[in-house]
């Protein structure tokens, strides 16, 4: 294949098309830009860590939906993370999230409660050890790729809401 005609070759990134020299500038930028969207709009400047209340972390903790919710999103970036294969639908992660967002409003949290909540290293510590519990259940070992993806796989394949996070690009 020719250089001009291999560089004008469309590449396929993230569900997303741009020619190629495109995609190695465009892909990192649109990822800072979701990344950076996904944040509250209440969130704290760099270096500080907004306060959560006692009352809002007994509350917060206790609502079933947010807390399944995040947990599906942390899941399914460690199989996007330990599995070649697979590949997360930022995209469709990011209005995930926003749906979750959009949730604990209707249920009346404060922007700046659930933005403290997410943003403390106690609940973000309690998120990643149900994590790991979860997939001590489903048989994935850090370290075994295999088992990440055979994992990924299996909700991918049961539409489950970590599955919609995925894809699988091994097919």
């Amino acid at each position: 294949m020719a250089a001009g005609t291999e560089a004008m070759s469309m590449a396929r990134r993230g569900g997303i098309f741009f020619p190629r020299p495109a995609a190695r500038v465009l892909r990192p930028l649109l990822i800072a830009l979701l990344l950076f969207a996904a944040l509250p709009a209440g969130s704290a400047p760099a270096g500080e860590q907004p306060v959560l209340s006692d009352e809002a972390r007994r509350t917060l903790r206790a609502d079933e939906k947010l807390n399944q919710g995040l947990l599906a999103v942390v899941i399914a970036d460690a199989i996007r993370n330990r599995c070649p294969t697979i590949s997360g639908r930022l995209i469709r992660a990011f209005f995930y999230l926003k749906g979750l967002e959009y949730y604990a409003r209707r249920q009346g949290y404060r922007e700046e409660d659930v933005s403290a909540w997410l943003q403390d290293r106690v609940e973000r510590e309690r998120m990643f050890d149900m994590a790991r519990r979860w997939f001590d259940a489903h048989g994935a070992k850090e370290g075994d790729a295999e088992s990440f993806c055979r994992v990924g796989r299996e909700e991918i394949g049961k539409k489950s809401a970590i599955g919609k996070l995925l894809r699988d690009n091994g097919k």
